[in-house]
């Protein structure tokens, strides 16, 4: 049986409210649904660089995930056990790679072996940029950023 799903309206935040509920709910072990994704933008829905953010966190705790779709204006995320291993994220758009790492962050500090990351992002339309970090489970994290 599974745990119940907490709702959360994605409608107030943007992309933080994905971010931080992922993580936490990771975290915490608990399915989470957020509903209403962006609803107050121009467009509302999920995006390229939230889609990144969401695959990656279930990647990284073996979870499993519906509606996960661009323009998808509901996500549901059913966690399971963290796992170490490499990473690699590309937002594919103007999203941020240190908005990406928040999301990753907490899963990669609790994980129960080493984790490494490599997210790819655009500072604008012709800038990438690469943020790496490392680290085994309760060890301090490590970014650093790369202009090519």
């Amino acid at each position: 049986m599974s745990a119940e799903f907490v709702t959360v309206d994605g409608d107030a935040g943007g992309g933080q409210i994905l971010r931080n509920g992922f993580s936490i709910a990771a975290l915490m072990g608990k399915p989470i649904r957020v509903v209403n994704i962006r609803g107050s933008r121009n467009p509302p829905g999920l995006r390229a660089q939230h889609l990144a953010g969401v695959r990656l966190v279930s990647e990284m705790c073996a979870g499993t995930l519906s509606g996960a779709e661009d323009g998808s204006m509901e996500v549901k995320f059913q966690p399971s056990a963290f796992r170490g291993g490499h990473f690699e994220v590309d937002a594919k758009t103007a999203g941020s790679c240190t908005l990406l790492a928040q999301i990753a962050l907490p899963c990669m500090l609790f994980s129960p072996s080493s984790c490494t990351l490599t997210a790819k992002g655009f500072a604008t339309s012709s800038e990438k940029v690469w943020c790496r970090g490392s680290g085994p489970a309760g060890s301090p994290w490590f970014l650093s950023e790369g202009w090519g």
